[in-house]
């Protein structure tokens, strides 16, 4: 009864068992008052139609009420599934949303830490940049060094030798002198000497001194032949005899200073003689193994 009064009820039976009772009610008046009066008469006529009327209205009047419940219920129904649908909906769109949020904030993450990445490299890139121009700079410098020691080394390869100018010039500066004798020797240490010798001869031939020759049975070498030292210091030494040094030094002074002009390395001694009275007049010139200039 509870249920019934609370409208928990299915409504269908209710309606068919109230309306049965109802009809059934109505019928058993109509009975009842035609009972009463057996013969036929118009009042009794309307007792029995206007319960008929009465049940066939009331049946329709059920059947309405129930089209009407019918579609009621249908379209509370319909708005319970839409009210479903949309909460799924909303659910789903805050799900979305939610899964939006968490992707968005994942990618800004990600993006950050590309952007770090990115400056990192463009870090590390600034440095291998400056890295690599120094290993540059470091590498022309090398080659700089490289092609400064190639032209030292040539250098310091290069032949002595007196060319035309350097002959003028150092015959000019001896030419006062003309008509000093000298003697020459060679050392075999001077892979250059003999060049070397052949155009020094050139030049004090024209500058008129002259050449003395080594003595018959002498071991020479070079056109014209020269003698070969036992010692001979490395490049060239110009030796004068002591014993006559005011008249000496001047014209082997002058030659030193001349073939040194070009920085060829030369030295002016006196000469350690045996006997100076042998020889007081001519300058020893020693032609050693070649030494690189300072």
């Amino acid at each position: 009864m509870r249920g019934f009064f609370s409208g928990t009820v299915e409504p269908f039976w209710p309606h068919a068992v109230l309306l049965t009772v109802a009809i059934a009610a109505s019928f058993a008046v109509a009975a009842g008052i035609v009972l009463e009066n057996p013969k036929w008469s118009l009042a009794n006529l309307l007792v029995i139609g206007g319960v008929a009327i009465e049940a066939a209205c009331t049946l329709l009047l059920f059947g309405f009420d129930e089209g009407i419940s019918g579609r009621q219920q249908a379209s509370i129904v319909g708005q319970q599934i839409s009210i479903l649908l949309q909460q799924d909906s909303i659910i789903a769109l805050t799900k979305l949303n939610a899964e939006l949020s968490t992707k968005e904030q994942e990618t800004e993450v990600a993006v950050g830490k590309a952007n770090e990445r990115a400056a990192q490299l463009e870090k590390e890139a600034a440095v291998a940049r400056v890295q690599i121009a120094d290993a540059n700079a470091k590498a022309a410098e090398a080659s700089q060094h490289e092609a400064e020691a190639e032209l030292e080394l040539a250098r310091l390869k290069q032949p002595r030798t007196l060319g035309p100018v350097r002959q003028k010039q150092v015959a000019d500066a001896i030419r006062a002198f003309a008509g000093q004798q000298y003697v020459v020797a060679l050392s075999q240490a001077a892979d250059d000497g003999l060049a070397f010798w052949e155009s020094l001869y050139a030049t004090l031939t024209d500058a008129g001194w002259v050449y003395v020759p080594p003595g018959p049975g002498a071991i020479t070498m070079g056109r014209p032949p020269v003698g070969i030292p036992i010692v001979a210091i490395p490049g060239l030494e110009i030796l004068f005899n002591p014993a006559n040094e005011a008249k000496m030094t001047p014209a082997a002074l002058a030659l030193g200073n001349a073939i040194h002009a070009d920085g060829t390395v030369v030295a002016v001694n006196r000469d350690n003689v045996k006997n100076p009275a042998e020889t007081p007049d001519v300058i020893l010139i020693r032609i050693g193994a070649r030494v690189p200039p300072p």
